[in-house]
This record gives structure tokens, sequence and C-alpha cells, in this order.
């Protein structure tokens, strides 16, 4: 937002009187006021300080420009980066202040329609400084995926905190977070599905006295250690056959 401030010097004033006198026409005329000063003024000698009233304000132009009483046009005499217009520092951007978080955030009762302002409990403290912290997990989802049969989903949930900087209430804090110790996978299937899950180990029984077709009836023999379904359609001599339990 551009603010124009017009005054008059004459020959002799002094650089602590024009200062002085520039400081007071723009407090007597509010012209750094919406709402509230939009741009701090102080008076330091013959130096004139404009300070931004919050750390989010940048000064992106500065001139000093002179008009004579017989000059049709202005001309500029000083701008920003000139030794009379020096940017003594820039403000940073906050981080977990009053202001920044009201800004920025979403509240959970930010955005109601109630005829109350955000509730108390999430209000942040004037003047207060918060550090955030954030905690990611994962988890199954319980609706399975619809790109194929069986798909599973993982669910992903992020919880934000925003703590106080006060020394004995951070040390408390993270303190509670290390009691939460390991989370352990919990298998949530029925006794049923982990039986079904559960590899059993056959066993085999030598068939006694076998007739009929040995391959037609499923039986197995032994490859070296292996038990394999045998192939042979009549009972060989000598050979054992087996049953799969």
């Amino acid at each position: 937002m551009p603010f124009w401030v017009e005054f008059t010097v004459k020959a002799g004033d002094t650089g602590s009187k024009i200062a002085k006198a520039v400081a007071n026409l723009i407090k007597n005329n509010h012209i750094f006021l919406h709402d509230k000063d939009l741009i701090n003024l102080t008076v330091d000698g013959s130096k004139l300080i404009l300070e931004g009233a919050t750390e989010y304000q940048r000064f992106r132009q500065i001139a000093i420009s002179k008009s004579a009483m017989t000059d049709d046009y202005s001309d500029e005499v000083a701008e920003l980066g000139d030794d009379s217009i020096v940017l003594k520092e820039r403000g940073k951007n906050s981080f977990g202040t009053y202001s920044q978080i009201v800004k920025d955030l979403r509240l959970p009762t930010g955005a109601n329609w109630q005829p109350l302002h955000i509730r108390k409990v999430e209000t942040p403290i004037i003047d207060a400084v918060y550090n955030q912290y954030i905690i990611e997990y994962q988890a199954p989802a319980t609706n399975d995926g619809l790109a194929c049969v069986g798909q599973r989903l993982e669910s992903n949930t992020l919880h934000v905190f925003w703590v106080k900087n006060d020394a004995a209430l951070i040390t408390e804090w993270e303190a509670a977070l290390g009691e939460v110790g390991t989370i352990e996978d919990v298998d949530t299937s029925s006794e049923e599905e982990q039986q079904e899950e559960t590899p059993v180990t056959p066993t085999y029984t030598v068939v006694a006295n076998p007739t009929g077709d040995p391959s037609a009836q499923g039986w197995y023999e032994l490859d070296g250690a292996t038990y394999v379904l045998t192939q042979d359609t009549e009972i060989a001599n000598g050979k054992t056959y087996y049953t799969k339990n």
C-alpha cells in the first residue's frame, strides 16, 4: 500500500527540525492509520525511522522528491538504497506466534458460524511462542481397494500439536511422548482365519496290502527324501506306497 507525505522545507532548516516536522505531520494527520497504524514512526536526531508494524511487512520502495515553487515537475533526490535512505534490517517471518497461528492455520472452531469467536481452549496466547510437533502413523485401512479383488490399502494419519515454548511444559510434553513406547501391530483376524493361515506339516502313512490303481487312489511314493504322487497304474512288486494325512 503506497503512502505519500508532502512537507515543506525552508532555507536554513536543520535535519533534526525537518525529521520532527515530518513525524508530527504524519502522526497528526494519521497518514499511516488504517484501523491501526501500519507503519511505526520514531525520530532519532536527524533520522526519521520507519518500521513495519508486523514482521510480514516489507519496504519495496522509498523515495524523496523535491519540487521548488517554480518547477513544473518534481525531481527525485533520494531513494531506497542510497546513503540517505538505508534499510537497516529485514524482519523474519514469525513461526508459532499468536499472529502466525491465527493467520495461517485453520483452527477447528475458527470457521464456525456461532456468535462467538474461536473457542478459548484453541486460542493461542498473545506474545507466546509455540513449538510444532508432528506425529504421523500408518495402519491398514478398514476398507479394501477397488482396483482388484483382495487389494489392501494403508491409512496414513497426521496429527499436528502446537505446544507453548515453556521449558517445564516442553520437558513434560516430550517425556509424555516418550512414554508412548513402541507401537505393536495387533492381529485382528478370527481364530478360524488364523488356523487357516497356519501351515500344517503333512504326514504320510504306509499303505498295507495295496491293491488296485495306485495313481487313481492318490497314493504317494518316495523319490529320494521327498514324497511325490505316484504315476503307477498297477501295483509294482516290492514298492511301498503312502497316503497323505
